[in-house]
């Protein structure tokens, strides 16, 4: 049964494909108009501070295409649905998943890995799952507060197939003990 757009079997972080791939498509058009206005006004934006304008016009994607609310304050899920289903948002330009305090908090994830392609377009890696506390590793670095995912992690989630991938692929490498994620750049119809 789907309420809100949002099905979960099995530990399985399922979206309604119809309404998710409007937000993707929705996601990429809006991220590229803002950054046409950071060229017209000279700004030069990090990797770091794209990723948290990414995550921000996803989590405004999602209000306008699922309902519910985007609290935008840091002690509270990026987006909740409107059945009450709390859904976080972490967005990298790298390959793994960093996080503060409140993502080692259990709950729904939508993970996602971007870059910019030779036509300056965006490419993204896009995959949704439930993850406890003990799926973020903790740094050992006392300067370090982040928690992280890695896409080694996340590949061992997805072999138990407790991960969605909505838009582009993860698998295990050609070399032995590699993972390689792959962006796609346009967003055709989501799997079913």
């Amino acid at each position: 049964m789907t309420e809100g757009g949002y099905e979960k079997e099995n530990e399985m972080f399922v979206l309604n494909t119809s309404k998710f791939e409007t937000v993707l498509r929705n996601t990429k058009e809006d991220f590229q108009k803002l950054k046409n206005i950071y060229e017209d006004f000279g700004l030069v934006k990090s990797p770091k501070q794209l990723s948290e304008d990414l995550s921000g016009i996803m989590e405004t994607n999602f209000e306008r295409h699922y309902g519910g609310t985007s609290p935008k304050s840091d002690h509270e899920p990026d987006f909740i649905l409107e059945d009450g289903t709390p859904i976080e948002i972490k967005c990298t330009s790298g390959e793994n998943w960093r996080g503060g305090t409140f993502s080692k908090r259990a709950g729904e994830y939508i993970l996602v890995s971007w870059e910019l392609n030779d036509s300056n377009e965006l490419s993204m890696f896009v995959c949704g799952t439930y993850l406890e506390e003990s799926d973020w590793v903790v740094s050992k670095s006392k300067n370090y507060y982040a928690t992280s995912m890695t896409k080694k992690a996340l590949n061992n989630l997805v072999s138990q197939e407790k991960v969605t991938v909505y838009l582009g692929n993860i698998s295990e490498g050609k070399r032995k003990n590699t993972i390689q994620i792959l962006r796609n750049e346009v967003i055709h119809s989501l799997p079913r």
